[in-house]
């Protein structure tokens, strides 16, 4: 038997099998996405809810209106005084002129006949300048796709170095895309990007938070470029279809791992109140919970494509990511990747239309008596003290509670790698060792530069949930579930911090602020349709 499944024959079989498993799926999910919406309008909750004159719908139609009419409502979807002042500030006015300073020096005073480069060399900067949000998209599907040993950090960051410089110094002095605007950025981001520059300026160990500068440099590249490459919805729409064919790839290799099995390692799990699982699935990243800060961040965008999509090639696309992410996302047994993933999604449909929100909840609950009793074991560990894990991370918290008594005005310096020497000269856990980091973004950036930094990096981001809940207010039916979908990536990812350092990995930092660039964008393109 051993020498059949050594054989060629024995592998080619194996590979059409394969082949002929992938095509039934894809037939599957094409099933799905044309007959789901069609069950969905023949059911009696449907009915219920889009009857014009049912009671049910007068409820919520009323119920609606007195939600719009609420000071939450307008607090959530209306424009600050501090936003306003922002844009109206001479700090605002003198960071627009800074930004696009060497652009306005590159104009050419004479531009090209009908718009186009003279040089050969130049059309062909012409011809990739004008698809900038494919080559977004596809350096964040290279990022999600390559493995954990062949990936360099850098690769990203030149990725986005060269996009940025070829929107920055090339479109934008030929006036073929929108230059900088600092009324779109957040006073808040600047303080953060401010205080990262600062935490390396005064670190403690200057050498070990180089390379943290160069990331944080590198994130908000990221931004600038979502910014300058998605300019309208349909280019918004091709940047994230390929960023998920991307996240698709590492589901499809998380759920061969599910069949194949992982290596056990007994410091991600307590045996003793986990049985039954085998291994937490990791797919290209090494690290369960790091594969699942992926998951929470992008898979919304599948369910908010989905909803806005017309074609069935695009609906069969979205329903085959959001079936492979559920399911790696069981596999990898992440308590807080779940929680975050949850949360995102009920922000989404509560955002998109709120009235579905019962429905999800009633699908959850009754979702329950068939999940694996693995999976469900995995939940009732949630919060107790008795599972190892928790009780290190207490160990941890208590750890870098020390550290910011003396800290956590200025911080030790930008980086885990600042923290972790900073943890050398206090005693250690009870095991002797230092922690890599404290398992808490918000624990960890104040370790690292301070309260201001924490507190600047905390309203930057609810500023920008802020714009995205306006946003779905405002927005098309083809815009309103992708800010949704933003807005509730960030809710989870946020929420997934308080448990976790989602950005140990540098990968997952870039795709954070990505999702941070696209709630950026998706506030602009509201205004715009709205005619603000």
């Amino acid at each position: 038997m051993n020498a059949v499944k050594k054989s060629t024959t024995w592998a080619i079989l194996r590979r059409i099998g394969g082949l002929v498993s992938a095509c039934l799926l894809a037939s599957l999910c094409r099933g799905l996405s044309l007959r789901i919406p069609a069950l969905v309008r023949e059911s009696c909750l449907y009915r219920a809810l889009a009857a014009e004159e049912g009671a049910l719908q007068r409820f919520f139609r009323r119920f609606g209106a007195l939600v719009k009419e609420s000071d939450l409502f307008r607090l959530l979807t209306e424009e600050g005084p501090w936003q306003r002042l922002w844009k109206r500030s001479l700090t605002c006015a003198f960071l627009g002129w800074l930004l696009n300073l060497i652009p306005g020096a590159l104009t050419p005073k004479t531009p090209a006949p009908a718009g186009e480069s003279a040089s050969l060399f130049g059309r062909w900067l012409d011809a990739l300048a004008k698809k900038r949000h494919v080559l977004a998209g596809g350096l964040f599907l290279l990022m999600l796709c390559v493995p954990y040993e062949l990936w360099n950090n850098l690769y990203g960051a030149a990725g986005a170095a060269a996009i940025f410089l070829a929107y920055y110094l090339w479109d934008v002095p030929r006036r073929r895309a929108r230059p900088i605007e600092a009324r779109e950025l957040s006073p808040m981001h600047i303080l953060f990007l401010l205080g990262a520059l600062a935490a390396f300026v005064f670190s403690e160990h200057p050498g070990l938070s180089l390379r943290f500068l160069v990331f944080h440099f590198a994130s908000a590249l990221i931004v600038f470029t979502v910014m300058g490459s998605a300019e309208t919805v349909r280019q918004l729409r091709t940047m994230l279809y390929l960023v998920l064919t991307g996240l698709l790839a590492a589901s499809l290799f998380g759920c061969w791992q599910i069949v194949h099995g992982v290596e056990f390692y007994s410091y991600q799990l307590d045996m003793s109140l986990n049985e039954g699982i085998t291994g937490r699935i990791y797919s290209f990243f090494s690290n369960p919970n790091n594969f699942h800060t992926f998951i929470t961040m992008l898979l919304p965008f599948a369910l908010g494509l989905f909803v806005s999509e017309k074609s069935a090639r695009g609906r069969v696309f979205c329903v085959l990511v959001l079936v492979l992410g559920l399911a790696a996302s069981f596999a990898t047994y992440s308590r807080s990747g779940w929680i975050g993933l949850i949360l995102a999604l009920m922000v989404l449909v509560t955002l998109t239309d709120w009235r579905y929100l019962f429905l999800l909840l009633v699908l959850g609950v009754l979702a329950l008596p068939f999940l694996p009793a693995s999976i469900l074991t995995r939940i009732t560990t949630i919060g107790n003290m008795k599972d190892s894990s928790t009780r290190y991370r207490l160990q941890i918290y208590n750890s870098f509670s020390r550290l910011l008594k003396r800290c956590w005005t200025t911080g030790v310096g930008l980086g885990t790698d600042a923290t972790y020497a900073a943890l050398h000269e206090l005693p250690p856990m009870e095991d002797g060792n230092f922690a890599l980091h404290s398992h808490n973004n918000y624990m960890q950036l104040c370790a690292e530069m301070g309260i201001v930094g924490v507190t600047a990096y905390t309203l930057a981001l609810l500023g920008r949930v802020k714009n995205a809940f306006a946003a779905s207010a405002l927005a098309s039916r083809q815009l309103r579930p992708l800010a949704a979908a933003a807005a509730g990536s960030m809710l989870g990812i946020m929420v997934m911090g308080l448990v976790d350092y989602t950005w140990y990995y540098p990968r997952s930092m870039f795709v954070f602020w990505f999702l941070y660039g696209v709630l950026t964008v998706c506030h602009r393109l509201a205004r715009v349709e709205s005619g603000e």
